[in-house]
């Protein structure tokens, strides 16, 4: 499988007033990053074996050579291409809204908005009445599917640290990508529990 393109266009790209992290959400190129990471989420492949690749912090050249399979690529090059364009882009947009100096939760709440704004997880809402009468497991799983998204997302920003070296960059992504299959499927079985009940 190879990463090419989104479904999903931006119409009317709207540049903040600020570089407020609360203005954010409103930035095209923060809801590209947004859009960016959750459509690579769903290309991750064989996430054990990539559990194991991490284990020890490290890439050795083997593996060096075989992660871009793990991102659904089957072309190296254009793998490492577009990690050194999320890396810039993650980089400028840290530079513009001090990212490293906002707070997990400031960071969380601007990714919900982006969401939000962009349509992403649109069933996920406390106020969907509809869906909680209908379903309320899956609304729990739906919000928690969510959530955890935002934290993923979280953690993609602070690997923008690491990004220096993009080996360790690389690490962070994917053990962020690694976080939200997992934890996503945490979500998975308690909605599975509530169904159950």
């Amino acid at each position: 499988m190879v990463f090419l393109s989104c479904n999903k266009t931006l119409e009317n790209p709207i540049e903040p007033e600020s570089s407020s992290i609360e203005k954010i959400h409103e930035d095209v190129i923060f809801q590209e990053f947004v859009l960016d990471i959750q459509r690579q989420a769903g290309y991750m492949q064989n996430i054990n074996t990539l559990q194991q690749y991490l284990k020890d912090g490290e890439l050795s050249d083997y593996e060096k050579e075989t992660i871009h399979g793990f991102f659904g690529y089957n072309d190296k090059k254009l793998f490492w291409s577009d990690q050194t364009r999320r890396h810039d882009r993650l980089v400028s947009l840290t530079k513009k809204y001090n990212l490293s100096n906002a707070t997990n939760r400031q960071k969380e709440l601007a990714i919900e908005k982006t969401f939000i704004k962009l349509g992403l997880f649109s069933e996920i809402s406390l106020t969907n009445r509809a869906l909680r009468a209908v379903d309320p497991c899956e609304t729990i799983r739906r919000n928690c599917i969510g959530s955890v998204a935002a934290q993923a997302a979280v953690m993609h920003i602070g690997c923008a640290a690491l990004d220096i070296s993009v080996i360790g960059g690389i690490i962070c992504h994917a053990a962020a990508f690694t976080y939200q299959y997992t934890a996503g499927n945490n979500c998975n079985a308690e909605a599975e529990k509530c169904n159950n009940q």
